[in-house]
């Protein structure tokens, strides 16, 4: 709850991160409670299947194309939680399966850390007279193309450990999804969002 950022706006359910990072002691109880209960119950509450879509016009852009504007997806606050919840259990599996030149998205790590690496390549490379060859691939959009079946599947291949359980949870939040687009003072209708993994 203390790596909630305040300043963010809320999700459907309009609660903030500042209303969890203020809740007393029972009520803090109480929320890791019910958090725990939807992971052993496998399922989770309807409300933290549906995000309100945001778009954010891009400077110098065309105002009239879809391209112009980039999508923020507004979730509900309990469900981040109960997202890092999952991710703490499932770290440790997952960690110590990834090759040690993987920084994304893993604690400790950054993009500032693997241009030191590259840098360092290159000056081994140069000192030792040898080429050092670097390849840069920019997949457009691949967050969006990721099948669900083949992200469990990939998870189940990585750890070999998941249970039933956590793969269930996993699929749950995974599957009904559904959204609207806000533009200024206009909004569409709710649309079932297509096999993709939920933005943040």
């Amino acid at each position: 709850m203390g790596k909630l950022k305040p300043g963010k706006a809320a999700g459907i359910d309009d609660i903030l991160a500042e209303m969890i990072q203020h809740l007393g002691p029972n009520a803090k109880t109480w929320l890791l409670e019910m958090l725990n209960t939807c992971m052993a119950q496998k399922n989770i509450p309807p409300v933290w299947r549906k995000a309100k879509v945001v778009a954010i016009p891009k400077p110098g852009k065309d105002p009239s194309s879809p391209k112009s504007y980039r999508p923020i997806s507004l979730l509900c606050i309990t469900y981040k939680l109960y997202e890092r919840l999952l991710l703490q259990r499932l770290m440790p599996l997952i960690d110590t399966k990834l090759t040690k030149d993987q920084a994304g998205f893993r604690p400790g790590r950054s993009c500032a850390g693997q241009l030191l690496n590259l840098t360092q390549h290159i000056e081994d490379g140069f000192e030792e007279k040898q080429i050092t060859v670097a390849a840069f691939i920019d997949l457009s959009a691949a967050y969006d193309t990721v099948q669900h079946r083949t992200m469990v599947r990939k998870l189940l291949d990585m750890t070999g450990d998941l249970n039933l359980c956590q793969l269930q949870v996993i699929k749950s939040l995974l599957n009904n999804r559904r959204f609207y687009v806000q533009l200024n003072d206009q909004r569409s209708k709710w649309k079932a969002q297509k096999e993709r993994p939920p933005t943040r």
